[in-house]
């Protein structure tokens, strides 16, 4: 029985959530609060989430607790939250030797050592535990995830990743179609409003897709360097003509230095359409990425070199700014990935186009997290807007400059079947608005898929 609850308090302390609300039943936050109210002070910085200072504090007073094994518990358990994993080990090493049956501290002790990177002590700390104090059967789970967590990361580096996906689904606007029944064209000043041949409407067709990509990745102690190779075909039912296949490889290169990770890559891509060439995309860009707290930060640069196989006229040239930023942060026990990318481009023709140079705005907000220990949601939303800098047309509302609003809304489910197996539902909305009629479209995208890793 001292065993069960020394471990169910060592484990919700473990497990405190990083924002401390005003009001809240987390027992874990219950029990680390009422352990600090005896030292007023680091009580205050941590409310404040200022942990290293409520660290300090209690390193400041740490004579007078030298025989008291929860005081260095409750520092050790302050140093995990702030991620001073060695520091925490060597807290709850005191906690043991003051107090040698206190099993919660072994426990705690063996999770720090192990955070620290020193996967042989932290063997022997869960070994030692299973020995001398025959935990619970949850306890033994747990230990058994931690050594085979251990047991990973000390296997050789796997620098190749292979993905092999299949998805059946089915698109409400399988060829690209208009919303419209008719096209509005001005000539002489007055407005015809022209019928669209049916054809050219929105048509709904099921399909299966197959993907399958590789990456290469190696790292040393201060660079990373990436090859990347997908490829992916989506055939159509009965809209074989809008059958697509997509090709697209890429190269990096990752620095550290004291600005930052700075990063260089370049990719190429080709798509075809019903087994005809259709365009061949070049990317260069540059990146500086940055860590804040749980956080990452980064500016980048992209020059894009946009070519049409048939299509000459459409040919251009596109300038990128990005900026992006990601969280991590964990909030009653549920860790949310959070991340949002700006971007701005000019996109110059290579010769005389409809529209001109067109001007782009991206705005992408992803959010993902794992709702129940074998269900993860991850939701995006895309927003990019184009504005023309010429009049499209002269049948097109009097010449007006065309603008395009596009919207993307994504949400997927994934659980897992096996090891390296997933399976995976999602669902899509696209639209696109525009002030022209004729470019105006919407479709929703549902499908199933099955994702292997090898």
């Amino acid at each position: 029985m001292r065993f069960s609850l020394q471990i169910f308090l060592s484990c919700l302390l473990f497990s405190l959530p990083h924002l401390v609300s005003a009001q809240s039943n987390d027992p874990a936050r219950d029990v680390l609060l009422s352990r600090l109210k005896a030292h007023p002070q680091a009580y205050t910085y941590y409310l404040e989430e200022k942990i290293a200072e409520a660290v300090q504090e209690l390193q400041s007073s740490q004579e007078q607790f030298e025989n008291d094994a929860q005081f260095f518990n409750l520092m050790g358990v302050l140093q995990l939250k702030h991620k001073n994993f060695v520091g925490a080990a060597t807290s709850f090493e005191r906690a043991v030797l003051i107090e040698p049956n206190n099993a919660g501290a072994w426990l705690d002790l063996a999770i720090a050592t192990l955070e620290s990177g020193n996967y042989e002590s932290a063997t022997s700390y869960f070994d030692f535990i299973e020995l001398n104090f025959h935990p619970p059967e949850t306890v033994k789970k747990l230990i058994a995830g931690y050594k085979r967590r251990m047991h990973l990361a000390s296997m050789p580096p796997k620098y190749w990743q292979n993905l092999l996906e299949f998805q059946i689904g089915r698109d409400t606007n399988a060829n690209s179609g208009l919303q419209s029944a008719f096209i509005p064209v001005t000539l002489n000043g007055s407005t015809l409003e022209l019928p669209l041949d049916p054809a050219f409407r929105a048509r709904a067709d099921n399909y299966a897709q197959l993907s399958i990509g590789t990456r290469y990745r190696r790292t040393s102690e201060s660079k990373a360097y990436d090859f990347s190779f997908s490829a992916k075909h989506r055939g159509y039912k009965q809209e074989h003509a809008f059958t697509s296949t997509d090709f697209s490889s890429g190269v990096g290169m990752q620095s550290s230095s004291s600005l930052g990770i700075i990063g260089i890559n370049a990719y190429g891509d080709f798509n075809s359409l019903a087994g005809k060439g259709l365009m061949r995309n070049v990317r260069v860009n540059t990146s500086l990425e940055r860590a804040w707290k749980t956080c990452r930060y980064g500016f980048g640069a992209e020059v894009e070199w946009r070519r049409y196989v048939s299509l000459a006229g459409l040919n251009a040239n596109v300038s990128w700014m990005q900026v992006a930023g990601a969280c991590e942060h964990t909030v009653n026990g549920k860790t949310f990935q959070f991340a949002v990318i700006g971007r701005l481009g000019l996109d110059h023709p290579i010769a005389t186009r409809a529209g001109g140079t067109t001007r782009r705005k991206e705005l992408v907000v992803q959010l993902g997290s794992r709702l129940f220990p074998r269900l993860q949601a991850d939701a995006s939303v895309n927003f990019s807007n184009a504005y023309d800098s010429e009049g499209y047309s002269a049948l097109l509302e009097n010449n007006a400059n065309r603008n395009l609003y596009r919207r993307n809304y994504r949400l997927q489910f994934t659980t897992p079947l096996d090891t390296d197996l997933d399976l995976t539902f999602r669902l899509d909305r696209n639209t696109i608005q525009s002030n022209l009629l004729l470019f105006q479209q919407s479709g929703n995208n549902f499908n199933l898929g099955l994702q292997r890793r090898f």
